[in-house]
């Protein structure tokens, strides 16, 4: 009974041992399936973060793609902004040229008042590549063009004038009157029309139908018009009666060389010429023979007329 009782007692221990178990088992299983259902939500948590990791890096992949063709463009934009820097550059340098260090124009592009104007037509026509560029700057261009071409058929030569070199001492301009400007020693014969400021290109040039050399060479009795320079001389020769009380002296070099005018013809040149310089004058002259007591002939330049002090008509 003893025996019994002990075995029934043993029996129920390991009833009670087993149930114990499947209690403790079911809830290690409960806690278990817990932790994996947390391991899958933070898996699944786990794998929408790697999405949204690759989604990020695609974006990157994709900007660094656009930031490379945009390095790309701006390498190509700053070439072009260097190419552009070196214009600026020369034409910075050409504008140094044109603007002295006070700012002040040494050539007029857009003239704004009359003095700008001619200065602008004087620079022109001097830096004139072509002697037909200068056309469009001189009076009667269709009468002179033929007198240009036969000048300059041996050469020609363009010339630069900075505004420094122009000096204009007219004011007041009218239409159809004449007016001087000196140009690094030149006289520049200019003239006031309805389309603007024209050089008289007849007169800047001293230009003559015949020439001096040919004058000379046929020692032409027959009285020429002549522009010419001219200044007072004190060359006489008795011999051949050109005296002082008789004749005026004069001296026109590369022209009429030795030269004399009649005394009684001779006050308005002689006033103009008694300040002791050079002028440009318009004459007409002629060769004379003259004769020695002892019958011995000389042929010299007589000046007939004098028309006018410049060379402009």
């Amino acid at each position: 009974m003893k025996s019994l009782f002990v075995t029934l007692m043993v029996a129920s221990f390991f009833s009670s041992a087993i149930c114990q178990s499947k209690k403790d088992f079911q809830a290690q299983m409960d806690s278990l399936i817990i932790q994996v259902k947390k391991i899958e939500s933070k898996n699944s948590q786990l794998e929408s973060e790697l999405k949204n990791l690759q989604l990020n890096l695609t974006n990157v992949t994709t900007t660094m793609s656009f930031v490379s063709k945009s390095n790309l463009d701006l390498e190509a934009q700053v070439k072009t902004q260097l190419s552009l820097t070196q214009k600026l550059i020369v034409q910075n340098d050409s504008l140094l040229k044109v603007f002295n260090i006070s700012g002040e124009a040494k050539f007029v592009v857009s003239p704004t008042n009359e003095s700008d104007s001619i200065v602008y037509v004087i620079q022109n026509y001097f830096k004139a590549k072509k002697w037909e560029d200068r056309l469009i700057y001189v009076l009667n261009a269709e009468k002179v063009k033929p007198l240009m071409a036969s000048t300059y058929q041996n050469g020609y030569k363009s010339e630069i004038f900075e505004k420094s070199l122009i000096n204009i001492t007219a004011e007041n301009y009218q239409v159809g009157k004449t007016f001087k400007v000196f140009v690094d020693g030149k006289t520049v014969y200019m003239k006031k029309t309805n389309e603007g400021f024209k050089i008289d290109w007849e007169a800047i040039t001293g230009y003559n139908a015949k020439s001096f050399a040919l004058f000379h060479s046929e020692k032409s009795t027959t009285p020429t018009v002549f522009r010419c320079t001219i200044k007072l001389d004190d060359y006489y020769t008795n011999d051949y009666g050109l005296t002082k009380s008789s004749y005026v002296s004069l001296l026109s070099k590369n022209c009429l060389y030795s030269c004399w005018i009649p005394v009684n013809i001779a006050g308005e040149l002689k006033k103009i010429l008694s300040d002791g310089q050079i002028h440009e004058v318009i004459v007409e002259a002629q060769y004379k023979t003259f004769y020695t007591d002892s019958g011995y002939s000389d042929d010299k330049v007589i000046i007939t007329k004098f028309i006018k002090d410049g060379w402009d008509q």
